[in-house]
C-alpha cells in the first residue's frame, strides 16, 4: 500500500501542532480561509514554527476567534498560545512597509536605467542616420564627379579625333603642294628647253 508523505493522523484533529511525516520530515497542521486544517511542510529555511502560526492567524482575520472556540479550546495545552501581540504586529508591518520601499527604490532604479538605454539607443539611432546622410551624400559627389570624369575623358576623345583629322588634312595639303611644286619645275623646264631651241635657230 501507497502511504503519503504527511502523518498518517488527520490534520482536522492536530491542529496548530506539529508532527513528523511517513517521509521523515516535520509537518504542522494549519488551517485555510475555510478553517479546515492540512498537513504542510516545514521547510529547513523555517527556524520558529510560530511564523506559520501567526501567518495562519493573520489569514483567518476575524475568523480566528470561532476557529478557537471550535477546534483548539477542545484540547489543552494548544490553545493557550497567545494571539499575536500588537507590538509583533507592528514590528510585521514596519517590515513590510520597509520591503516595499526597498521594492520601490529598485523598480525606480530599474526605470531610471531603462530611461537611460533608451536615450542611449536614440542617440546611436541619431549618430546611424547621420552616417548614414554622410555616406549618400559621399557618394551622391562621388557619383557627381565619375559624371565629370567621363564628360573630361569624351571632351579629350573629341579633341584628339579632331587634332588627327586636322594632321589627315594637313598631311593632304602638304602633298599637294609638293605636286604643285613639282609641276611647276617641270613647266620651267620646258619653257627653258624652248626657249634655247629658240635661240640656237
Amino acid at each position: 500500500m501507497a502511504t503519503r508523505n504527511s502523518p498518517s493522523e488527520h490534520a482536522n484533529d492536530y491542529c496548530m501542532e506539529t508532527m513528523k511525516g511517513n517521509d521523515g520530515k516535520m509537518y504542522m497542521s494549519l488551517p485555510n480561509k475555510n478553517m479546515v486544517c492540512r498537513w504542510i511542510k516545514i521547510s529547513d529555511k523555517i527556524i520558529n514554527t510560530d511564523e506559520l502560526y501567526y501567518k495562519a492567524v493573520e489569514r483567518l482575520g476575524s475568523k480566528w476567534d470561532e476557529f478557537k472556540r471550535n477546534k483548539l479550546d477542545k484540547k489543552g495545552g494548544v490553545a493557550k498560545k497567545k494571539t499575536p501581540s500588537k507590538s509583533k504586529s507592528r514590528k510585521s508591518t514596519r517590515k513590510s512597509r520597509k520591503s516595499t520601499r526597498k521594492s520601490r527604490k529598485s523598480t525606480r532604479k530599474s526605470r531610471k536605467t531603462s530611461r537611460k538605454s533608451r536615450k542611449t539607443s536614440r542617440k546611436s539611432r541619431k549618430t546611424i542616420r547621420k552616417s548614414r546622410k554622410t555616406s549618400r551624400k559621399s557618394r551622391k559627389t562621388s557619383r557627381k564627379s565619375r559624371k565629370s570624369n567621363r564628360k573630361s575623358r569624351k571632351s579629350t576623345r573629341k579633341s584628339r579625333k579632331s587634332t588627327r583629322k586636322s594632321r589627315k588634312t594637313s598631311r593632304k595639303s602638304r602633298k599637294t603642294s609638293r605636286k604643285s611644286s613639282k609641276t611647276s619645275r617641270k613647266s620651267r623646264k620646258t619653257s627653258r628647253k624652248s626657249r634655247k631651241t629658240t635661240r640656237k635657230v
